[in-house]
């Protein structure tokens, strides 16, 4: 088998999930003539053949093909044909390395229940080749009699090229093609029929036997951990599928993915001791124009505490997001959350790290805003931000930068905050200057630049640094006057992907995170090992995430993701 087995391909599925539920489930409720699927009340079955120290499991409690049906019936008319064949071209790319055909092989007899597991990290456990991943499929069969007869024809056509090797392990035969060219500790396709009911794929011999072993000893399988089984307790209702993360394993295996490092970040409440997250878990299920994940990444030292900082209703700061906005967050008590997420990079992030700088500015909005500024402010000048506050990012347009707006709610001492922002501007050689827009008041900052005129004349140009203007309870600041004129006459909008959102997530909350398409798209085409085709990624609309606090489990949150076209 080559490398980039139709498993390796698979993983890429578990990162999705993990993003949008991390997320990759795209199966949502349905319009045109289609039905949403019956949802599975029932937990996982699967979850006793993949062992406890498995570093993911990902199982869909539908079948694919409705599930494919549905995604479609969401999706534009006009970019269904498209998003189809991109669908169809994928799912044999995921197959074709291993010798299987979906639509033959698979298809015909497979029931409502899928599970991929990445079991671990590295099989050989040896340094000197690198980590050789291990992969499981299991799969439910709903004509169990038509699966042995298809496993059975896909064996016999690959025994023209390989032998083949029949085991007996723990009273199941094991399949697998034994091929002489083939260095021996190399991944080589296995499968395994259990029960009748149960039809397995390893890429390693070695990976099935485990799987068997895992069955036979419950202290042993994923069914009975005690992590596990409290996911499912706080995850309950009807859902599509569920993904289940050990924070640990997984990060061994994506050694330079911010996902590798989520065990050390930590719940950083207001005077309390930093807890270790130990697994990820998320429930998958339907929701008005998307889907909708609820994520708990629980704790190993469990502390219920309440939400702090609480986001009760965010209507408010939301009127100010624009609907073409490409990013924004809104929260509320800026210095606070600011400690925390310095605190939870200082755990992910080394120093040097490009990865920390960057996301330090995520949450310093001062640090986003005052090169196009020309500025630099102290930096305790947003300490009066403890109310609700919005940092929004506009497209660029062709433009070298991108525009930046900053909401925040006032506070008492906002008008003498503001005050010393426009000295320390003044004092940096900027000018204060009053404009109009609509009849609404705008302060800006201005900036003398000289520029060559005629030869040997100079000319003084003012240049707009960045404005501000007052609306109601808020302030807002901006790179740009259309930025500004954006946020303005966003408050008029019926409707957005956010607010449509918002309306989907509980409250009270600890805010919210805002991703459009160009955002997510380039979010899940840059984690490693991800292969999806464009078409699927490009039938995403946006996805919008927040944080529910903690509970005596750990942190509970959800991912809300719009499709394109619902």
């Amino acid at each position: 088998m080559k490398p980039r087995s139709f498993f390796s391909v698979l993983a890429g599925v578990v990162l999705v999930l993990l993003l949008i539920g991390t997320a990759g489930a795209y199966w949502l409720t349905a319009r045109s003539g289609a039905q949403v699927p019956k949802q599975i009340a029932t937990q996982p079955t699967t979850a006793m053949f993949v062992s406890r120290q498995a570093a993911a499991m990902v199982t869909l409690l539908v079948n694919p093909e409705r599930l494919e049906s549905f995604w479609l019936a969401e999706t534009s008319p006009a970019n269904r044909r498209q998003l189809q064949a991109g669908l169809r071209q994928w799912q044999q790319s995921v197959f074709a390395s291993s010798g299987l055909d979906y639509d033959r092989d698979l298809k015909t007899w497979l029931g409502d229940e899928v599970t991929f597991a990445l079991t671990t990290p590295d099989v050989n456990r040896d340094a000197a080749d690198g980590l050789q991943p291990g992969y499981l499929l299991v799969l439910v069969a709903d004509d169990p009699e038509l699966a042995q007869e298809s496993l059975q024809s896909f064996w016999q056509r690959r025994a023209n090229a390989r032998d083949l090797v029949f085991e007996q392990f723990a009273g199941v035969q094991l399949i697998h093609a034994a091929n002489k060219k083939t260095a021996a500790g190399q991944p080589s396709l296995t499968s395994a029929i259990v029960g009748g009911r149960y039809v397995l794929f390893a890429n390693y011999p070695k990976v099935m036997r485990e799987a068997l072993n895992d069955v036979q000893v419950s202290d042993l399988n994923l069914e009975h951990s005690f992590t596990y089984q409290q996911a499912l307790e706080k995850l309950t209702g009807p859902k599509l599928g569920l993904v289940y993360v050990n924070l640990a394993q997984f990060g061994n295996w994506l050694a330079d993915s911010t996902i590798a490092t989520a065990s050390k970040i930590a719940a950083t409440e207001s005077g309390l001791e930093k807890p270790h997250y130990e697994a990820m878990a998320a429930a998958l299920k339907p929701a008005r124009q998307g889907l909708l994940a609820d994520t708990l990444l629980l704790t190993t030292t469990p502390n219920a505490q309440p939400v702090r900082g609480a986001m009760t209703n965010a209507s408010p700061i939301l009127q100010f997001i624009p609907t073409n906005s490409r990013f924004a967050i809104a929260s509320r008590d800026l210095p606070t959350t600011q400690t925390q997420w310095q605190s939870q990079i200082a755990s992910i992030w080394a120093d040097d790290s490009p990865n920390r700088a960057e996301h330090n500015q995520l949450q310093q909005p001062w640090l986003r805003l005052q090169p196009q500024w020309e500025l630099q402010f102290p930096d305790d000048a947003l300490d009066w931000v403890t109310g609700e506050y919005a940092l929004i990012q506009l497209p660029a347009n062709g433009r070298s930068q991108s525009d930046w707006v900053f909401v925040a709610q006032q506070t008492a001492e906002t008008k003498t905050s503001i005050e010393q922002l426009d000295q320390v501007a003044q004092q940096q050689g900027i000018s204060l200057g009053a404009l109009s827009l609509d009849n609404q008041p705008i302060s800006a900052w201005i900036k003398l630049k000289t520029e060559a005129a005629k030869p040997g004349l100079t000319s003084l140009r003012a240049e707009v640094a960045g404005v501000r203007t007052t609306i109601g309870d808020y302030e807002l600041f901006a790179t740009s006057l259309e930025a500004l004129e954006q946020a303005l006459a966003a408050q008029s909008a019926t409707t957005s992907d956010i607010k449509d959102a918002i309306a989907q997530l509980q409250t009270p909350n600890q805010g919210y995170l805002y991703l459009n398409q160009e955002a997510l798209e380039q979010l899940l085409r840059s984690i490693r090992g991800l292969e999806l085709p464009k078409t699927l990624v490009s039938s995403l609309r946006s996805a919008v995430i927040s944080s529910y606090g903690t509970d005596e489990a750990g942190l509970r949150g959800a991912i809300w993701l719009h499709l394109d076209g619902a």
